[in-house]
């Protein structure tokens, strides 16, 4: 049997590989692939991020092509790219805030205009 998904579950779970992790051979296999892992529960969630972070769960197949991205050196290409996937999350980000902030302006001077209305009424 897996000795990551003891369960048989077709999941194997962050508790499954750290367990898996402190008795030795999973980490002499991974890092066979050239995959050293001082923290295991940041490598985990590298490997489930955004699918399924929030259970804290892979799957299988999904934890195998995951190892097998991150074997290896990162390449400047590799870099790079996250940079600019970095770079242009930052942009969409920037420019909601501002959305926002123009959003939230004009909603205040909306109430701003309907205190005032109330108090004249008065």
């Amino acid at each position: 049997g897996n000795e990551l998904d003891g369960e048989q579950t077709g999941f194997i779970s962050v508790d499954d590989f750290e367990r898996e992790l402190r008795k030795g051979r999973l980490g002499a296999r991974l890092s066979v692939l050239g995959l050293n892992i001082p923290d295991a529960e940041y490598f985990f969630d590298l490997l489930v991020f955004p699918t399924s972070a929030e259970s804290k769960r892979i799957s299988i197949d999904d934890f195998v092509e995951g190892c097998m991205r991150m074997r290896g050196a990162a390449s400047g290409i590799d870099v790079h790219s996250v940079d600019k996937q970095a770079r242009l999350i930052l942009k969409s980000v920037r420019q909601s805030q501002k959305d926002t902030a123009t959003r939230l302006a004009a909603l205040t001077e909306a109430v701003k205009g309907l205190v005032c209305n109330r108090y004249e009424a008065l």
